[in-house]
Formats: C-alpha cells, sequence, structure tokens
C-alpha cells in the first residue's frame, strides 16, 4: 500500500451513488455458475444475457442461487439486494461482454479484458449510455 498512496479500495459487491443514480458493481462469476444449476437453459448462448438480467432483476438479488450453491452470510445479504433496482449493475464476470437495458436498469458486462481483445466498458452517466471502447495495443506501446 505504500507504493500506491491514493488508491482506495471498494468492496464487493460495490454500490456508488452519483448525483440521482445508483450504481452497483460485483466482480463474481455468476453467469456460468447459473447456467450450471439452471433448470431452463436457454436455446442459444446469445439468449443467456437476457434470462441473466431478467432473472437478477426479477429475484431483486445479486445471488439468486440455491443457499447449497451459493452460501450467503446473513449479516451481509442486505448488500446483495437490488431493491429498488439500481440505475446500473456491472457485473465483473469472465463469461462474454454484454450490455441489456431491462425497463429503468443496465445490465452490464465487460467480460474478461484478456479475452476480448483488450475492449471495455464506458459508463456515461449523463447520457445512461455505455460504449465499448478498445485499448488499441499499438498505440499504448507508441506512447511510453
Amino acid at each position: 500500500m505504500r507504493d500506491v498512496p491514493n488508491c482506495s479500495f471498494a468492496s464487493n459487491p460495490c454500490r456508488i451513488q452519483y448525483t440521482n443514480q445508483e450504481i452497483v458493481i460485483m466482480r463474481h462469476d455468476l453467469v456460468e455458475k447459473m447456467c450450471r444449476n439452471s433448470i431452463h437453459m436457454p436455446s442459444t448462448t446469445a439468449d443467456i444475457p437476457e434470462h441473466f438480467c431478467h432473472t437478477i432483476a426479477s429475484v431483486g438479488h445479486l445471488s439468486p442461487l440455491p443457499l447449497h450453491i451459493s452460501p450467503v452470510i446473513w449479516q451481509m445479504d442486505s448488500y446483495l439486494t437490488l431493491y429498488p433496482l439500481p440505475d446500473l449493475v456491472v457485473i465483473a464476470d469472465k463469461f462474454e461482454h454484454f450490455h441489456y437495458q431491462l425497463e429503468n436498469t443496465m445490465f452490464v458486462n465487460p467480460g474478461s479484458f484478456a479475452r476480448t481483445d483488450l475492449n471495455f466498458y464506458v459508463y456515461y452517466p449523463a447520457l445512461r449510455t455505455v460504449e465499448v471502447c478498445s485499448a488499441d495495443q499499438k498505440t499504448t506501446e507508441t506512447s511510453e
């Protein structure tokens, strides 16, 4: 910590209140775990993000799995609830990147940085939109 004195770490999940918006960020490989334990699997891989977002929103919880699959510390359970639904939910999962708008809530998964050709998402709070960006390796190498 001495090497990075101005660095602040957040909890997992993390809630950010920015003006009148609530942003929830969670790092967990939840999509794959939900697929492994799903009763009804979507017909194509492209449908998985939509089913995932609908499940999270309808349950109102970041860990909608049974307790024997995903145990919860009851004193910390309130941190996993999504009621009322926030404006943005970021699930930092290794599953492929996606963003999905469900009513007034946007769900975003940036995916694995290394597996997506160095792609990442930028969120614009004033516009309430996300943009897929890429770290161009050639530009990075020449700027050093």
